[in-house]
């Protein structure tokens, strides 16, 4: 089966290392599954280059769907030794990155409105990137809605 749609949760902490979880699946539902229920992480540190962004970008894309979700602590819960997910988000600026197939690309930028809720703008106010794009056309888009997120 050919996906339509993939997403990819991204987390930055302030020392610039970004962590990228994708989307999966739940096998007895058929469904796509909460992203920060796979237990896959992929991780950024910087320097890095807008080359090296938008490989990190279309490397995390490429790993949708490759696990199920899992019941327990999530990637980021594992990685930074908390209990719970909030613990784990603590400070970090969050992206949603997707793609759509005859679409694109977008990035959804995000505030941080609790200390377990972060809240996406209306799709007309995502940054869009058009399929096949330019060298660091991705890492720009991914720049500008980072710079707008708050945590």
């Amino acid at each position: 089966m050919r996906e339509t749609y993939a997403e990819v949760a991204i987390y930055v902490d302030k020392a610039g290392t970004t962590y990228a979880i994708p989307c999966g699946w739940n096998r007895i539902t058929l469904a796509t599954v909460i992203i920060t229920d796979i237990d896959l992480l992929f991780i950024l540190k910087p320097p890095y280059s807008d080359d090296d962004i938008d490989a990190f970008l279309f490397n995390a894309l490429e790993n949708c769907y490759k696990k199920e979700g899992e019941p327990g602590p999530g990637p980021l819960e594992k990685h930074f030794g908390t209990k719970t997910w909030v613990g784990a988000v603590k400070g970090l600026r969050y992206v949603s990155f997707s793609w759509i197939q005859n679409e694109g690309y977008y990035f959804a930028q995000s505030i941080k409105t609790s200390r377990k809720v972060y809240n996406l703008p209306q799709k007309e106010h995502w940054i869009h990137v058009e399929n096949d794009p330019e060298k660091g056309e991705l890492a720009r888009a991914f720049h500008k809605a980072l710079s707008e997120s708050k945590c």
